[in-house]
């Protein structure tokens, strides 16, 4: 196959696909393409030599349907070769490539890995350090910050209700999120938790001087926390591959939920391995912190910068994820007779929350002028888990968080 022919015919129908009038020619141009028996090696000439974004988007995208295609034809070094590829493309490759470039890569390798995974000759953690060893030797805050990426991508690969089809029976799919749960994600959570607190406590993410590292480290956070946990089926409580009625919360009082009798209540629900990462003295205390400053720079300092957006949002969305904990994650009355744990992490909920929305007047007039409606959203979402997943005494009389 002419790499350099196929290259140009490439970019060639991608540029059609704007124009009406060659759209149907330059789709069936493509469709040929993703079918090529060679289309491996040309997505990667592709990537590597072509400056037309919208053809190199196209290649990312082929490159994993290819693979997905031709993965049982291709030798282990090949596979591994496929991987490596995709890590010097998002971490070394000069000029890096565009945003919706580097997006659709690192799909693609969160692909790549999942496929690779249940490989009779797989070793995970190799692979996932393989990432991490790629990331360390680019030695930026970019490579940092799309490392945060990757690994908040092969998340929500391996999540039922966000993974990619694969052509696969059921039993694959079930098997890579059973063990990356057990093995993988906690440490996940934990990498981004250890990653955004530092960039925050050195002052590099409130100054803008990380980079986006600690928005990648959030978010990455936010996906483990967006699991489809097997317990409950994660957020929403949806079931995911089969529902488990939640234990006694063992506050003394029925929740709001429980009194209406409420359904589809939003639901983080990890388990009591999780203790330590949520709940500890001082686990996620600086999250409460950060979203404060965050939120301060913004409606009080007047940052509108994307930066300080980005910032603000990704600190939101752990928040919130935080405030829909639930299951026995908190211990239950043995363990815990007065409560203190569940007391204690909802007052800090409860105080993040007042805090981002006080004073009212303040809050409604910046939502009316369109610079903090999403806040009052995400705002009223939160203390409606809190609301479905605490007792209501708590509202009476919440107890102040530590100091």
């Amino acid at each position: 196959m002419d790499l350099t022919a196929a290259c140009a015919q490439v970019e060639q129908a991608s540029r059609g696909l704007a124009h009406p009038e060659h759209r149907a020619a330059a789709e069936a141009t493509l469709l040929e393409f993703r079918r090529s028996p060679h289309a491996l090696a040309a997505c990667r000439h592709i990537l590597d030599t072509s400056a037309a974004i919208e053809a190199q988007f196209q290649a990312a995208a082929t490159l994993r349907d290819a693979a997905l295609r031709d993965w049982n034809a291709l030798p282990p070094t090949e596979r591994a070769n496929l991987r490596q590829h995709c890590l010097h493309l998002i971490l070394q490759k000069q000029p890096p490539p565009p945003p919706v470039v580097a997006s659709q890569i690192i799909s693609t390798l969160a692909v790549l890995l999942k496929r690779a995974w249940l490989d009779d000759d797989a070793d995970r953690g190799a692979m996932l350090a393989e990432a991490e060893h790629a990331v360390s030797a680019a030695s930026t805050s970019s490579a940092r910050r799309v490392g945060l990426l990757l690994f908040a991508a092969v998340v929500a690969e391996f999540s039922p209700s966000t993974s990619s089809p694969m052509q696969l029976p059921w039993d694959f799919h079930e098997r890579c999120r059973a063990n990356l749960e057990r093995d993988f994600l906690k440490h996940f959570f934990l990498h981004g938790a250890g990653v955004a607190r530092a960039a925050f406590e050195n002052g590099a993410a409130l100054s803008g001087a990380d980079d986006g590292v600690c928005v990648g480290a959030l978010r990455l956070m936010s996906a483990a926390l967006a699991w489809d946990f097997a317990r409950g089926g994660g957020v929403g409580a949806a079931g995911g591959f089969g529902y488990v009625p939640p234990p006694s919360d063992g506050g003394g009082s029925r929740t709001l939920a429980e009194t209406s009798n409420a359904e589809g209540s939003a639901k983080v629900t990890p388990g009591p391995e999780w203790r330590d990462a949520l709940l500890a003295p001082g686990a996620v205390d600086w999250v409460f912190a950060l979203h404060a400053s965050a939120h301060a720079r913004v409606s009080a300092g007047g940052d509108l910068s994307s930066a300080a957006l980005n910032l603000r949002a990704a600190a939101r969305a752990v928040v919130a994820a935080l405030c829909q904990l639930a299951g026995d994650l908190f211990p239950n009355l043995a363990e815990d007779p007065a409560g203190d744990a569940r007391r204690a992490h909802f007052a800090r909920c409860v105080a993040s929350l007042n805090g981002t929305t006080t004073p009212a007047q303040t809050t409604a007039a910046n939502a009316a002028r369109g610079l903090g409606e999403d806040v009052l959203v995400d705002v009223a979402v939160s203390l409606s888990a809190l609301a479905s997943n605490h007792p209501t005494a708590y509202f009476l009389a919440p107890t102040p968080p530590p100091p």
